[in-house]
Protein backbone atom coordinates (compact mmCIF):
# COMPACT_ATOMS: atom_id res chain seq x y z
CA UNK A 1 0.00 0.00 0.00
CA UNK A 2 2.78 2.09 0.95
CA UNK A 3 4.49 2.25 -2.84
CA UNK A 4 0.94 2.21 -4.25
CA UNK A 5 0.36 5.39 -2.39
CA UNK A 6 4.17 6.62 -3.17
CA UNK A 7 4.02 5.76 -7.10
CA UNK A 8 0.86 8.14 -7.31
CA UNK A 9 2.71 11.08 -6.17
CA UNK A 10 6.58 10.99 -5.92
CA UNK A 11 7.30 13.80 -4.92
CA UNK A 12 6.12 13.41 -1.22
CA UNK A 13 8.08 13.86 1.78
CA UNK A 14 5.42 12.00 3.40
CA UNK A 15 4.55 9.20 1.61
CA UNK A 16 8.45 8.54 0.60
CA UNK A 17 8.52 8.22 4.86
CA UNK A 18 6.02 5.62 5.46
CA UNK A 19 7.74 3.76 2.08
CA UNK A 20 11.07 4.06 4.22
CA UNK A 21 9.66 2.90 7.66
CA UNK A 22 7.85 -0.03 5.56
CA UNK A 23 10.97 -1.71 4.25
CA UNK A 24 12.50 -0.80 7.70
CA UNK A 25 9.85 -2.81 9.66
CA UNK A 26 10.42 -5.66 6.42
CA UNK A 27 14.29 -5.60 7.08
CA UNK A 28 13.77 -5.81 10.73
CA UNK A 29 11.09 -8.92 10.64
CA UNK A 30 13.40 -10.61 7.98
CA UNK A 31 16.59 -10.15 10.47
CA UNK A 32 14.50 -11.80 12.85
CA UNK A 33 13.36 -14.95 11.03
CA UNK A 34 16.79 -15.57 9.97
CA UNK A 35 18.22 -15.28 13.66
CA UNK A 36 15.46 -17.64 14.46
CA UNK A 37 16.10 -20.14 11.66
CA UNK A 38 20.01 -20.07 12.92
CA UNK A 39 18.69 -20.96 16.04
CA UNK A 40 16.89 -23.82 15.10
CA UNK A 41 19.66 -24.94 12.85
CA UNK A 42 21.67 -25.02 15.87
CA UNK A 43 19.08 -27.27 17.36
CA UNK A 44 19.13 -29.67 14.85
CA UNK A 45 23.07 -29.57 14.57
CA UNK A 46 23.10 -30.50 18.85
CA UNK A 47 19.98 -33.03 17.97
CA UNK A 48 21.83 -34.91 14.87
CA UNK A 49 25.12 -35.55 16.98
CA UNK A 50 22.88 -36.99 19.69
CA UNK A 51 21.02 -39.63 17.29
CA UNK A 52 24.85 -40.12 15.85
CA UNK A 53 26.15 -40.83 19.51
CA UNK A 54 23.03 -43.12 20.39
CA UNK A 55 23.84 -44.80 16.93
CA UNK A 56 27.37 -45.66 17.61
CA UNK A 57 26.98 -46.35 21.13
CA UNK A 58 24.14 -48.90 20.14
CA UNK A 59 26.79 -50.72 17.29
CA UNK A 60 29.25 -50.88 19.83
CA UNK A 61 26.79 -52.62 22.53
CA UNK A 62 25.60 -54.93 19.49
CA UNK A 63 29.05 -55.66 18.59
CA UNK A 64 29.96 -56.50 23.05
CA UNK A 65 26.54 -58.74 22.83
CA UNK A 66 27.85 -60.57 19.98
CA UNK A 67 30.85 -61.48 22.00
CA UNK A 68 28.91 -62.64 24.80
CA UNK A 69 26.56 -64.85 23.05
CA UNK A 70 29.30 -66.55 21.57
CA UNK A 71 31.28 -66.63 24.58
CA UNK A 72 28.10 -68.40 26.38
CA UNK A 73 26.92 -70.58 23.11
CA UNK A 74 30.29 -72.54 23.46
CA UNK A 75 30.20 -72.65 27.18
CA UNK A 76 26.92 -73.16 27.51
CA UNK A 77 26.44 -75.89 24.58
CA UNK A 78 23.92 -73.89 23.21
CA UNK A 79 22.02 -74.15 19.67
CA UNK A 80 20.86 -71.99 17.32
CA UNK A 81 17.49 -72.56 18.50
CA UNK A 82 18.19 -72.47 22.38
CA UNK A 83 20.21 -69.70 23.94
CA UNK A 84 20.70 -66.69 26.34
CA UNK A 85 17.43 -65.33 26.02
CA UNK A 86 18.69 -62.10 28.11
CA UNK A 87 21.58 -61.32 25.67
CA UNK A 88 19.35 -61.91 22.90
CA UNK A 89 16.80 -60.11 23.63
CA UNK A 90 18.76 -57.23 24.78
CA UNK A 91 20.68 -57.25 21.16
CA UNK A 92 17.09 -57.49 19.37
CA UNK A 93 15.88 -54.36 21.47
CA UNK A 94 19.10 -52.34 20.46
CA UNK A 95 18.51 -53.52 16.58
CA UNK A 96 15.15 -52.19 16.90
CA UNK A 97 16.04 -48.90 18.23
CA UNK A 98 18.75 -48.42 15.81
CA UNK A 99 16.05 -49.20 12.61
CA UNK A 100 14.68 -45.80 13.44
CA UNK A 101 17.72 -43.87 12.57
CA UNK A 102 18.34 -45.63 9.17
CA UNK A 103 17.56 -49.08 7.52
CA UNK A 104 18.87 -51.99 8.91
CA UNK A 105 19.33 -55.51 7.87
CA UNK A 106 20.28 -58.23 9.99
CA UNK A 107 22.22 -61.32 9.02
CA UNK A 108 22.15 -64.23 12.04
CA UNK A 109 25.33 -66.11 11.84
CA UNK A 110 25.62 -70.23 13.12
CA UNK A 111 27.83 -69.01 16.28
CA UNK A 112 25.08 -66.61 17.57
CA UNK A 113 26.37 -63.53 16.67
CA UNK A 114 24.59 -61.32 14.03
CA UNK A 115 26.14 -59.01 11.45
CA UNK A 116 24.57 -55.63 11.18
CA UNK A 117 23.80 -53.27 7.97
CA UNK A 118 22.97 -49.30 7.84
CA UNK A 119 22.27 -48.43 4.87
CA UNK A 120 23.87 -51.15 3.17
CA UNK A 121 27.09 -50.65 4.94
CA UNK A 122 27.98 -53.11 7.38
CA UNK A 123 28.17 -51.60 10.56
CA UNK A 124 28.65 -54.78 13.30
CA UNK A 125 30.25 -57.60 11.83
CA UNK A 126 30.26 -60.19 14.51
CA UNK A 127 32.06 -58.84 17.62
CA UNK A 128 33.65 -55.52 15.54
CA UNK A 129 32.20 -52.38 15.29
CA UNK A 130 31.93 -49.50 12.99
CA UNK A 131 30.78 -45.89 13.68
CA UNK A 132 29.46 -42.70 12.35
CA UNK A 133 31.53 -39.65 12.33
CA UNK A 134 30.24 -36.28 12.27
CA UNK A 135 31.55 -33.23 10.84
CA UNK A 136 30.85 -29.83 10.17
CA UNK A 137 31.38 -28.03 7.07
CA UNK A 138 32.93 -24.52 6.94
CA UNK A 139 28.98 -23.97 4.39
CA UNK A 140 27.48 -24.84 7.58
CA UNK A 141 26.43 -28.14 5.69
CA UNK A 142 26.90 -31.25 7.94
CA UNK A 143 28.47 -34.71 7.00
CA UNK A 144 27.97 -38.17 8.52
CA UNK A 145 30.89 -40.68 7.54
CA UNK A 146 31.89 -44.12 8.25
CA UNK A 147 34.92 -44.39 10.20
CA UNK A 148 36.07 -47.37 8.87
CA UNK A 149 35.68 -46.31 5.07
CA UNK A 150 35.08 -42.90 4.95
CA UNK A 151 31.97 -43.33 2.82
CA UNK A 152 28.97 -41.50 3.24
CA UNK A 153 26.75 -43.23 6.40
CA UNK A 154 23.63 -41.35 5.45
CA UNK A 155 21.09 -44.22 4.61
CA UNK A 156 18.32 -43.67 2.58
CA UNK A 157 15.72 -43.62 5.84
CA UNK A 158 15.05 -42.47 8.73
CA UNK A 159 16.07 -40.04 11.32
CA UNK A 160 19.65 -39.62 10.69
CA UNK A 161 18.60 -39.07 6.85
CA UNK A 162 15.99 -36.65 7.53
CA UNK A 163 17.81 -34.71 9.48
CA UNK A 164 20.82 -34.69 7.07
CA UNK A 165 18.52 -33.44 4.58
CA UNK A 166 16.60 -30.45 6.80
CA UNK A 167 20.26 -29.15 7.14
CA UNK A 168 21.57 -28.98 4.18
CA UNK A 169 18.62 -27.87 2.86
CA UNK A 170 17.08 -30.56 1.10
CA UNK A 171 14.13 -31.05 3.51
CA UNK A 172 10.35 -31.58 2.68
CA UNK A 173 9.45 -30.79 -0.75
Amino acid sequence: NSLQDFSIDTSSATYAAVVVDAFDNLAATLNEKFVNLEEVGEKYKVDLQTYNSVVNNGLAKIAAINKDIRESMVSNQYTEQYGPNELLDERNLLIDEISTYGEVGVKYNSDGTVDVTIGGHKAVDGEIADSIVYRENSDGTVNLTWKSAGQSAVPGKGILSATVDLLNGRGPK
